[in-house]
């Protein structure tokens, strides 16, 4: 007698749906591993480009407080030569 279990599943390994669902299957995963490469490469890039803005604008604000620095300097130095 045979096993109607074995039966069904010889007939899904000959069913050409469960063929095309495989591939299906291998295709997204082989996909899914270069899509996972370009999206790392392309979130490393803005990282990159965040950090040098980052840079950039820490050099802006240094720059910023150096010249208030010097502007309170400048009106303290007004403000002494008036008074004299």
């Amino acid at each position: 007698m045979v096993n109607p279990d074995s039966h069904n599943f010889i007939n899904i390994l000959q069913s050409e749906s469960f063929w095309v669902a495989v591939a299906f299957f291998i295709f997204i995963g082989l996909s899914f591993s270069k899509f996972k490469e370009l999206l790392i490469k392309s979130l490393d890039n803005r990282i990159a480009n965040v950090k040098k803005k980052i840079e950039e604008i820490k050099k802006i604000k240094e720059d910023a407080e150096n010249n208030l620095l010097k502007s309170k300097n400048n009106l303290e130095n007004i403000i002494k030569i008036k008074k004299k």
